[in-house]
């Protein structure tokens, strides 16, 4: 037989197998299409191939990856039964194997191949498999093909090692450390490509495999042993400077017998507001890493670092409403007026992004180790700010780049859209106040290090660090501490109704507090 024969297809490069039976192919056919696969894979397996299936039904048109030394083939599955594979369906396969550069491609169907499926075939290099040459293949690689349940074991990518982002077993370009958000792999970690979604391909992730701490948790940490080291410091100061003061206030208790008067213990003053639970969130992407909120619409926004995202937050039904892909990994969200401005750390850029339409309008170069964004609608201004202080200043209508501002270490920002001030609080704790219209600064002052958000109306700051948000009266310098029920990194105010809300990007959990 020929390469074109009756049936239009390729036979398998098969020697000493006899022609196949009816009953053989009606077997064949009354598989389901995932037995169908894991029989062909099984097949190459036994020929000295690995294979690779990838992500059910999210494919591209790829089922199956062979690989045996410097060969990478594709392999494309159709169980169809009563239908012809067309040529769109080789097509589309061929095109795969161009643009990932592929050895070359097989289709394989229980069914058979229409004549201008085998033409393009012949043309392209494609290898077709039809029904018949199929059960060739399955017996020359001693796949089990017998009456009753066929059960062969699933092939599945090796797990990628733990140390180093893999290739990618579809295009070869590097991947990422994801976490699954749907389906029976919910909360796992794999590795995805990071051409997604143009490129679908996967790998499972090592046991063990963690993810990386995230940029602020990294700044955390560094402040944390910073408070630490400064604490011991004046710990050792006070005892050497109280050291004469004790050896005197020892010797007077020593003269003074047991006539000392007992110590009164003062009340605590300004007890902490009421707060409710803090709640998580079915759908929220996967941690949060700032908040904003649109009080026009009464929503709130995360960026979601891990999952590339942007949740919408319905405060009414605590439930997301909506969830805005964005490129890139999202490290902070402001809104101004009816667009969402969203910070891409990994692509050192800001995007626009109309909350009418989802499009994205205008895009801002950001530079290295974006830390947090603001904006100031009404006086035109974007701020961008760097974890080495600077913070980068755009005109909204033009984009054209302003002055920088000078924070002398990592800051968090946030907008007086009243008062036309921008404050941002470095990694020391120390506020810094700019006038978002002049760019002059006009004020410094100690505040503590964390996230902050700004009550324009009542003049209130708050900065959250851990499972406290504080409170300061920007008129009086009065201060209050607030209980938080979780480990809060970035906070949103509503002045109206005189609510603060607070994220977790740890456990992806929200929190509402009352200001009252």
């Amino acid at each position: 037989m020929t390469d074109q024969e009756a049936g239009g297809t390729r036979s398998a490069p098969v020697s000493g197998v006899g022609a196949p039976t009816t009953a053989g192919l009606d077997l064949l056919r009354q598989l389901d299409w995932r037995q169908f696969e894991e029989l062909v894979g099984a097949a190459y397996r036994a020929q000295g191939f690995t294979v690779l299936p990838t992500s059910p039904g999210a494919d591209g048109g790829i089922d199956l990856i062979l690989s045996r030394g410097d060969e990478r083939i594709f392999v494309q599955c159709k169980h169809w039964k009563a239908w012809q594979v067309g040529a769109p369906i080789v097509r589309e396969l061929f095109g795969l194997v161009v643009a990932n550069r592929a050895t070359r491609g097989i289709v394989v169907t229980s069914g058979t191949f229409s004549r201008e499926a085998v033409e393009f075939a012949r043309q392209s290099g494609t290898e077709l498999l039809d029904g018949p040459a199929v059960l060739s293949l399955l017996a020359t690689g001693n796949a089990c093909l017998q009456t009753g349940a066929t059960e062969p074991a699933p092939s599945t990518p090796p797990p990628a090692a733990s140390s180093g982002a893999p290739a990618c077993p579809v295009c070869l370009s590097p991947m990422l450390l994801r976490r699954a958000r749907r389906g029976p792999q919910t909360g796992a970690l794999f590795w995805g490509c990071v051409r997604f979604p143009g490129c679908r391909g996967t790998r499972e992730a090592a046991l063990g495999t963690q993810l990386p701490p995230t940029h602020r948790q990294r700044a955390r940490r560094r402040r944390g042993q910073r408070q630490a080291a400064l604490g011991l410091v004046a710990a050792m100061l006070g005892v050497l400077m109280l050291l004469p003061i004790g050896v005197i206030v020892l010797g007077s208790m020593v003269g003074a017998a047991t006539t000392s008067p007992t110590r009164s213990v003062l009340p605590i003053l300004g007890a902490s507001p009421s707060t409710k639970a803090a709640f998580g969130i079915a759908g929220l992407g996967e941690q949060p890493l700032d908040v904003a909120l649109d009080s026009s619409s009464k929503r709130l926004y995360t960026a979601n670092y891990v999952s590339g995202d942007v949740s919408v937050i319905d405060i009414a039904t605590r439930s997301v409403v909506d969830t805005i892909d964005t490129p890139g990994k999202p490290v902070s969200v402001a809104i101004g007026g009816s667009t969402l401005y969203v910070a891409d750390r990994d692509g050192k850029k800001v995007y626009a992004i109309s909350l009418k339409t989802k499009a994205t309008i205008a895009t801002f170069a950001a530079g290295h180790e974006v830390l947090d964004i603001a904006v100031d609608k009404s006086a035109g201004r974007l701020f961008i700010s760097h974890e080495d202080g600077t913070i980068r200043t755009y005109a909204i209508a033009s984009g054209r780049r302003l002055s920088d501002l000078k924070a002398y270490a990592g800051a968090l920002i946030t907008v007086d859209t009243d008062e036309h001030k921008i404050y941002a609080n470095n990694s020391a704790g120390v506020l810094y106040s700019f006038d978002s219209r002049s760019l002059r600064q006009s004020a410094t002052k100690y505040a503590g290090p964390g996230g902050i958000a700004v009550d324009s109306k009542r003049q209130r700051l708050y900065v959250v660090q851990g499972s406290q948000l504080r409170e300061q009266n920007l008129m009086t310098a009065k201060s209050r501490s607030i209980d938080l029920a979780i480990d809060a990194q970035s906070v949103a105010v509503d002045p109206a109704t005189r609510t603060a809300f607070v994220v977790d990007a740890n456990t992806n959990a929200v929190q509402t507090v009352s200001l009252e």
